[in-house]
């Protein structure tokens, strides 16, 4: 399997997992722990702010940054 798919494949098999906030998660940065890593976060635009220690939901990855919405 190349790189490349391999990327494609963790990215998809993070999409629905559940993260933990470690630095406010706005619609531009913030932080969560996924997958036993911290990763880079946003909320989707006009996404509500998601504060550190709540559990949020990916919806996708962006590169390395893993767009989250909170968990309801």
């Amino acid at each position: 399997i190349s790189s490349a798919a391999s990327d494609v494949y963790k990215r998809q098999a993070l999409s629905g997992q559940t993260a933990r906030v470690l630095e406010t998660v706005t619609e531009t940065d913030g932080r969560v722990r996924l997958a036993g890593e911290t990763w880079s976060a946003r909320v989707p635009d006009g996404g509500a702010a998601c504060e550190p220690g709540a559990e949020v939901s990916v919806v996708s990855i962006d590169g390395a940054t893993a767009i989250v919405t909170r968990r309801d």
